[in-house]
């Protein structure tokens, strides 16, 4: 795997079936700037990393709901579920690339 220069030559870009990623436009955009998509398979979340670590991250907010609306500043919280993800996917493409 090598680090995205910022041109979209020979780029690929998977995507799972959100319905959001199906907006009317986004596929023919990509295609004409060079960029090939694809999407995985319907109810794959073992062919998707990100699934795993949105979940942690998920769980993580749930267990502090109660004191994100109670704090007057939620955003150290908030932070903290970041740096949940940012581990993860470091963590991952370490290991797996």
């Amino acid at each position: 795997m090598e680090p995205f220069d910022g041109s979209p030559k020979k780029s690929i870009i998977i995507m799972d079936n959100c319905s959001i990623h199906h907006v009317s436009g986004v596929k023919q955009l990509l295609e004409d700037a060079g960029i090939l998509l694809f999407y995985l398979p319907p109810y794959s979340p073992d062919l998707n990393p990100f699934e795993e670590a949105f979940s942690s991250v998920k769980y993580y907010l749930k267990d502090y709901d109660d004191v994100l609306q109670a704090v007057a500043d939620p955003l150290p919280i908030a932070r903290h579920g970041y740096h949940i993800l940012y581990g993860y996917f470091k963590n991952y493409f370490q290991n797996y690339y």
